[in-house]
């Protein structure tokens, strides 16, 4: 089923979890309001896990995107909810479609679908307003960091992690300082796991908030971010800012 089917028990949890999700906090706002039949938490995770559905079996094309579809909208009975599930599947691939070619395809082949709800472009806008304001705040989280976290020499090769730094440290460039302080340090880490292959990239953040970026001072900055500025890290739940709403505005 498309739908997850959640126990009263998990709904709470899954809830929680949502929170750190930067494609709940933009849109949630703007999608509660125009749903029918189907929970926020329900709506969230089925989108999330449609998804990675598309992803892990390359749905990328227009016709194959029609026939999943038509699963969903089985089971999505009021048509309303059935175009939030879209908008919240097509934001959560554009999410990431800057560093993963198979989101930027499968959101190319959603996209067209999305436009039959005359109202999408509209919540699109809303959505864009409010990352807006979350990334001036330093409240979206999450999102780069977890995709730092994930990048090791055991599971992800040279090639492919370098094209997923060099979209974080791109992303990274347009937020304030503080949320690129976040992003420096597990880079630098990921950096020392690949052997300092992205060298180039830690210097582009560490220029970006005034730091040496010689070798030599390397211990130096982090010490100076860690106890100067007092920033408490943990490399493996870090927060950051940056989704994708933009993205798809700017193709």
């Amino acid at each position: 089923m498309i739908i997850e089917q959640l126990s009263p028990a998990s709904v709470r949890t899954k809830r929680l979890q949502l929170y750190k999700d930067p494609v709940f906090l933009i849109a949630h706002e703007v999608v509660r309001p125009l749903l029918h039949d189907i929970d926020l938490t329900t709506l969230f995770v089925s989108a999330r896990n449609f998804a990675a559905y598309l992803m892990a079996n390359n749905i990328t094309d227009e016709q194959l995107m029609f026939y999943e579809l038509e699963e969903a909208r089985r089971e999505i009975r009021e048509l309303g909810d059935y175009y939030m599930f879209l908008a919240v599947v097509f934001i959560k691939l554009c999410a990431i479609a800057s560093s993963n070619p198979q989101a930027d395809q499968a959101s190319r082949a959603l996209v067209g679908y999305c436009n039959e709800y005359e109202g999408f472009c509209a919540l699109l806008k809303e959505m864009d307003s409010k990352e807006r304001k979350l990334r001036r705040e330093n409240r979206l989280a999450g999102l780069l960091g977890d995709e730092l976290a994930d990048l090791t020499p055991c599971e992800v090769g040279l090639e492919q992690a370098h094209e997923v730094v060099k979209a974080i440290v791109a992303n990274s460039m347009v937020l304030t300082a503080d949320s690129v302080e976040k992003t420096l340090l597990p880079l630098m880490a990921t950096n020392e796991q690949y052997a300092h292959a992205f060298d180039v990239e830690v210097d582009c953040l560490k220029k970006r908030l005034g730091l040496k970026t010689s070798p030599q001072a390397t211990q130096v900055t982090v010490k100076e971010l860690v106890m100067e500025k007092k920033v408490e890290y943990e490399i493996g739940n870090v927060e950051a800012g940056a989704v994708g709403v933009q993205h798809y505005q700017s193709n």
